[in-house]
């Protein structure tokens, strides 16, 4: 006689519905035991997946609107009588003209950036350099403060928050 003669096939039914029902509320026990651990991954998944989909997106729509500078700039080419015809030719011609505008437009914002800062520099007085510097501790403290203010629960954690960390 095998040994699962003597069980009735409902019953096996039943057996494994129970295991089922068992494992089950155990995970799901499990689950609200360790809830807030597992929102905290979560949340740090979600975070790191839009600190990389941002760069994509913000990819796509510069590659949007640099398409609309190409294709008018090949449109605008097309009309010259030397290119008329030659698609191909004023598609490249259009897109080296926008790296070239791309390339002369960030240098251009460097070059004013370099300019500025290095005319702040000069009218730096460094006889007041330690007051300068004691006034920008108090203000960084001042906004770390703040920031532990405003977000005591989130911040403040199982660490001791931002003040804790730079105090180390």
């Amino acid at each position: 006689m095998k040994w699962s003669s003597w069980i009735h096939e409902r019953d096996w039914k039943r057996l494994w519905l129970f295991l089922l029902a068992v494992a089950g509320g155990g995970i799901i026990v499990l689950l609200l035991i360790h809830v807030q651990d597992i929102a905290s991954a979560g949340m740090r998944v979600l975070a790191w997946t839009l600190n990389v989909l941002t760069g994509f997106i913000a990819g796509l729509v510069i590659a949007y609107l640099l398409l609309a500078v190409v294709e008018w700039l090949q449109r605008l080419l097309l009309k010259l009588p030397l290119l008329s015809g030659k698609e191909k030719l004023a598609r490249g011609l259009a897109v080296a003209t926008t790296y070239l505008l791309i390339f002369f437009v960030f240098f251009s914002v460097l070059f004013a950036l370099v300019l500025a800062i290095t005319k702040q520099v000069q009218t730096i007085n460094f006889e007041d350099l330690p007051r300068l510097i004691q006034e920008l501790q108090v203000q960084i403290v001042g906004f770390i403060d703040t920031i532990d203010d405003g977000a005591a629960g989130h911040l403040h954690g199982r660490h001791g928050g931002v003040a804790f960390w730079l105090e180390r």
